[in-house]
């Protein structure tokens, strides 16, 4: 799975990169601090408007500083959490072939009627995720 996440990760970023002015990337901290593969196949994106963020800080905090309108990832509890700092999070594993194991997170999101993206290009700026209603 891990394989297929990064590239849906990276096909994501492509089309990000292509439709949005700025585009901040924050690596997993445990790819961040171990500098392993992963770690390295992102710092080695040379994109104009794609910026990648240190691991000093963490997500909420970047969140706070940066005020995104959309957060996107493929799942985890701070994508969803935020939603508290007034961002939609689009979530992606569900793009992917082995969604079946991420049940869980469709469970959580479909109680809160959250609003599933079709395809990569439905992320947009006034994509609205449903859960501030």
């Amino acid at each position: 799975l891990k394989e297929e996440e990064i590239n849906l990760a990276f096909r994501v970023i492509k089309y990000l990169k292509d439709n949005f002015k700025n585009v901040y990337i924050k690596i997993h901290p445990q790819n961040y601090l171990a500098k392993d593969e992963i770690y390295k196949k992102f710092i080695s994106l040379s994109y104009k408007n794609v910026q990648i963020i240190s691991n000093e800080s963490s997500l909420e905090e970047v969140i706070c500083d940066i005020k995104p309108n959309i957060v996107v990832g493929s799942v985890s509890t701070t994508l969803l959490e935020s939603r508290f700092y007034g961002c939609h999070p689009i979530f992606t594993f569900h793009l992917l072939e082995r969604k079946d194991i991420l049940g869980i997170y469709n469970q959580i999101l479909d109680s809160l009627h959250y609003n599933y993206i079709d395809k990569i290009h439905d992320i947009s700026n006034q994509y609205d995720s449903n859960l501030f209603k």
